[in-house]
């Protein structure tokens, strides 16, 4: 069983890209989304930092993002 500590929380938060086996454990929660699983229905979004997406994953919206931040301090 993978858990996620606040480190790996916040550090997904600053790069959602940085830590796949967290990411994935978030996307179970529907906190964050693999890109390439979006990208079947539709065009994959660019790559944006302050909107928490990343090159192969992302935040499902960017308040998941902000709130982990706000909350994993």
């Amino acid at each position: 069983m993978h858990t996620i500590g606040k480190d790996k929380v916040l550090q997904l938060a600053e790069d959602p890209d940085s830590d796949w086996l967290s990411a994935e454990k978030l996307e179970e929660m529907n906190l964050m989304i693999e890109l390439r699983r979006g990208s079947a229905i539709g065009l994959q979004p660019e790559k944006s930092i302050g909107l928490g997406i990343g090159e192969e994953w992302a935040w499902q919206i960017p308040a998941y993002k902000q709130a982990v931040k706000l909350f994993a301090k």
